[in-house]
């Protein structure tokens, strides 16, 4: 008998599901082989851990058998029921050693409901996937189940479950509260893999949006250039002034209004009673230093110089303006304070 720790699955009775080759390795220390008896035993933790003990081990474990030892580099187990742990050892080398007692489950499902339940999630699932490109693949897993719980153990490794939402499953007695549960569970996953995938598409159609507009927008600058330098003697003054706001390296705030005004200015025309209102803001827009220059000392004694030269008196003024000036060297700095003389 195969003794396998199980991390991160959903693992019921009644069901098919497929472990690495390496987990039976481990166990016996021989590989997989059919009809052979295994017990599946969820841990506490969904991180793999390099050494166990017996308190790292569920109450509950699901008993099963080993169909196909190889497809795809994993063992096929097919769970048969549940049973309780009542004592579990972890010996020298990894092996494990249980104690095990029967623990059925209240069957107060009819198998005619628990079929037509099962029925109606398959179609479910099947109807969602076809228009998805793992369409084929989802078919063919869908292939190794043919119960509810088998479907929940399929899907589990897609769903968002924490370790006490899959372990509650299998502590389930009531195989109506179970199947209830199932079905809450599989049908959330359809609504919001739905939903998830719409807002994808949504969201790819904006891009494609976006990217050919850019892709036009290019197209038309490139034609625009092409047909200035064709007839330079054409370039009109309202183009001009458009290069100028392409040369001016605006912030993005700026250069949104200055491109608004622009559309503006094109759309009304030259006989607009504001033409030349828009035109003139426009072109205070675009002269104005956008470029952010490297920081530069100012020599004081050039700085004093310069104010004698220019203006007669003032003397407090000017030393105020002094001190503002080797303030910003020291800073480092081409800004500050503003200075209000009254």
């Amino acid at each position: 008998m195969y003794i396998i720790p199980v991390y991160n699955m959903t693992i019921l009775p009644n069901a098919v599901t497929f472990l690495g080759k390496d987990a039976f390795q481990k166990s016996t220390g021989s590989p997989a082989e059919a009809g052979e008896r295994v017990i599946l035993l969820p841990t506490r933790t969904d991180n793999e851990q390099a050494h166990l003990s017996g308190s790292d081990f569920r109450e509950l474990a699901v008993s099963g058998v080993i169909g196909c030892p190889d497809i795809h580099g994993f063992v096929e187990v097919k769970t048969l029921d549940r049973v309780r742990v009542d004592a579990a050892d972890v010996l020298p080398g990894g092996k494990i050693r249980l104690s095990v007692s029967q623990h059925p489950e209240d069957r107060d499902l009819s198998s005619e409901q628990e079929q037509a339940k099962y029925l109606a999630l398959k179609d479910a699932l099947l109807e969602f996937s076809k228009n998805q490109d793992w369409a084929p693949m989802a078919k063919y897993m869908l292939s190794f189940c043919d119960t509810l719980n088998g479907l929940i153990t399929l899907l589990s490794p897609f769903m968002e479950l924490e370790a006490e939402e899959r372990y509650a499953l299998l502590a389930e007695n009531s195989a109506k509260a179970r199947a209830e549960r199932i079905e809450q569970l599989i049908y959330e996953w359809i609504e919001m893999a739905r939903l998830s995938g719409e807002g994808n598409e949504k969201r790819e159609q904006d891009y494609r949006k976006i990217y050919r507009e850019n892709a036009i927008k290019k197209q038309i600058a490139y034609l625009q250039q092409q047909l200035d330098e064709l007839h330079p003697e054409n370039i009109s003054e309202l183009r001009k002034l458009e290069q100028r706001l392409e040369a001016s390296e605006m912030n993005e705030t700026a250069e949104k209004e200055a491109r608004k005004v622009l559309q503006r200015i094109k759309g009304e025309g030259e006989n607009s009673q504001e033409y030349s209102m828009l035109y003139d803001y426009l072109d205070f827009l675009v002269g104005l230093p956008w470029k952010k220059e490297p920081v530069q000392e100012i020599p004081l004694d050039e700085a004093r110089q310069t104010l004698d030269a220019e203006h007669y008196g003032l003397k407090k003024i000017k030393e105020r303006i002094i001190q503002q000036i080797a303030v910003l060297n020291l800073k480092k700095s081409q800004s500050g304070s503003i200075l209000c003389f009254v």
